[in-house]
């Protein structure tokens, strides 16, 4: 499993047991980010990225405020998960400034890519999953594009951007449904799960 930018493998801690109890889960930290070696990226100036005092604060708003129940019948985190969760976002932000150093070489204004992944996908060499929540900032409409260019999958599952967090359970039907051609020897007998 390979986080997103500005996330980490912390953030995947509602998904191990479950995945792990069904396949090899290999998750990675890219370089920068999480708990990864942070090594030093050119740019102009790196002044002004710290979190400071105020920081702690800072996070547990966004955590509270960003994780709450709107996409799934249950709590989506509990005060304990909000709390570590806060603690490991905090530490991982507050950490020497590395892998966030990179975005704006990646993103234009507007965080619109500047080398969209759609332009290559007709290349890419292994099979690829695509999972969107309904109500993410990021447009879906580019896997589907992507789609029609490659053999891809594109499950789109009622969440936001965390669809790991804030549906737990569509999300794990999800990873189940883009893997089945690997766990079963019949995979087009699956049906895709209920509420994909």
């Amino acid at each position: 499993m390979i986080h997103g930018y500005a996330a980490s493998q912390g953030f995947f801690f509602k998904n191990f047991d479950y995945l792990a109890n069904h396949f090899q889960v290999i998750a990675i930290d890219l370089l920068g980010w999480g708990g990864l070696s942070r090594p030093d990226f050119k740019c102009k100036s790196t002044e002004g990225l710290g979190l400071g005092p105020w920081g702690p604060n800072l996070v547990r708003k966004y955590t509270t405020g960003r994780f709450c129940p709107r996409y799934s019948p249950e709590i989506v985190l509990t005060e304990e998960q909000n709390r570590l969760l806060t603690d490991y976002a905090y530490h991982t932000s507050a950490a020497k400034a590395s892998g966030e150093l990179c975005l704006k070489y990646i993103f234009s204004f507007g965080a619109m890519t500047r080398k969209p992944l759609l332009n290559s996908a007709s290349e890419w060499k292994v099979l690829t999953t695509f999972i969107y929540g309904t109500e993410d900032w990021m447009n879906y409409e580019g896997a589907q594009e992507a789609r029609k260019r490659m053999v891809v999958p594109c499950e789109i599952i009622r969440a936001g951007h965390f669809v790991f967090l804030e549906n737990r359970d569509g999300f794990h039907s999800a990873m189940a449904y883009a893997c089945r051609r690997f766990v079963s020897p019949h995979p087009a007998t699956h049906p895709l799960p209920e509420g994909l």
